[in-house]
């Protein structure tokens, strides 16, 4: 996750408005946000997992 952090900052400063790079970010974006999403999603279900009765 830091990578992409590190690349959002080195290839995006602000003020770079073209078009390609506000979509080459947004995709950038997109892909950090989903990993955040599953990152954050298995944490809560080996949580939950952890916490189940043996069967």
């Amino acid at each position: 996750m830091a990578e992409y952090e590190e690349i959002e900052k080195r290839d995006f400063p602000p003020g770079n408005d073209s078009a390609q790079a506000r979509l080459q970010h947004l995709v950038l974006r997109a892909g950090i946000e989903l990993e955040t999403f599953w990152t954050q999603w298995l944490t809560e279900a080996l949580r939950e997992f952890a916490e189940l009765p043996d069967s």
